[in-house]
């Protein structure tokens, strides 16, 4: 059915040879529909880049090969911001550090990257990358006389979604701890978990779905359902290492409490890392022992992280890992 869909959408040129252009929305709306399709993984939004490169402006191309580093956020940012479209006002370029994405929402508005109002937590990467693809492609829809192909391409689209970044903070619910945190996993690929102290909720990653008139957010499983201390394990049983949410300031015994309550799940906590970025600690939190545990007992979630840092930090002191690392940087979350 793929290969058909982009045999139809190619033949639009009506007997004539496809230009350039035509042969890239085609390999981007094919690009869509397989990544829509896939798990996530660290290439997923340097993929959708390269094959959707006139989205990020009429002038964008992606970068040579073997000039990037595409599975680097910092890396993708900087590309964006000296190519693409991304920031509203070029002084930003020095005025931003890489991956602010909530400053730069700041600075040009919602408006710039059509977010509606009240999703503004959830401005990330993800949500610019498939914003301005879904964008680009409704225009080319519009401009377009194949009805028909155009909704066989959003139909099989709209079977897929992409995911998006959990919020480094949602008002009212948390802020998330800070970490030193090498980790590019954002956690989206499972249920989580909301720890709260007077409550637990459990839910769904955010996701983004390409729709003919752009991008629609998915963002109902976030929070979550209200979920008994008893019934953890339970509903999180065929869920592969869910993701832990917790506020830094939370006690670290309510933290306990819930693990306590379901030993076999393996939590992964979800952290700012360097700051900037929600991910999953490297370090699970099965790897605090009894001792640290209770030499935490006293203190905050922030505290936990900070040990499962020293964690990862005593398991990669060995000869030097490959792949890219995210530079240090101050581990409090940046709005």
């Amino acid at each position: 059915m793929r290969r058909l869909l982009v045999v139809a959408l190619l033949l639009e040129a009506c007997g004539r040879r496809a230009t350039p252009a035509e042969r890239r929305r085609v390999i981007c709306m094919q690009k869509m529909i397989e990544q829509g399709q896939a798990p996530a993984t660290s290439f997923t939004l340097a993929t959708l880049r390269d094959a959707c490169g006139p989205s990020f402006g009429p002038l964008f191309q992606p970068p040579e090969l073997g000039t990037s580093h595409p599975d680097n956020p910092i890396d993708r940012w900087k590309y964006f911001a000296d190519h693409g479209d991304m920031l509203c006002s070029k002084d930003l370029a020095e005025r931003l550090r890489p991956m602010q994405w909530q400053r730069l929402l700041a600075a040009c508005g919602r408006e710039h990257f059509a977010v509606p109002r009240g999703l503004e937590p959830f401005f990330s990467e993800s949500w610019y990358v498939v914003q301005r693809i879904g964008a680009w492609l409704a225009g080319q829809a519009a401009d377009s006389g194949d009805r028909a192909g155009w909704a066989a391409f959003y139909q099989h689209a709209g079977q897929g979604s992409y995911a998006l970044e959990y919020p480094l903070s949602l008002p009212g619910l948390y802020t998330l701890p800070g970490s030193a945190t090498s980790s590019f996993d954002t956690g989206t690929r499972s249920l989580h978990l909301v720890v709260l102290a007077d409550r637990l909720l459990v839910g769904a990653p955010p996701r983004l779905r390409l729709v003919p008139d752009g991008v629609r957010a998915l963002v109902d499983g976030v929070p979550g359902q209200p979920v008994e201390l008893g019934a953890v394990a339970g509903a999180l049983a065929r869920a592969a290492a869910p993701t832990l949410i917790a506020p830094r300031e939370l006690p670290a015994g309510r933290l306990f409490e819930v693990l306590a309550a379901a030993p076999r799940v393996d939590f992964r906590i979800l952290v700012a890392a360097q700051g900037l970025r929600a991910v999953v600690h490297r370090a699970p939190l099965a790897q605090l022992d009894a001792a640290r545990k209770s030499q935490l007992a006293g203190k905050t979630v922030n505290d936990v992280v900070l040990a499962l840092d020293a964690i990862e930090r005593s398991h990669s002191a060995g000869p030097a890992a490959s792949g890219p690392r995210a530079p240090r940087a101050p581990t409090r979350p940046v709005q």
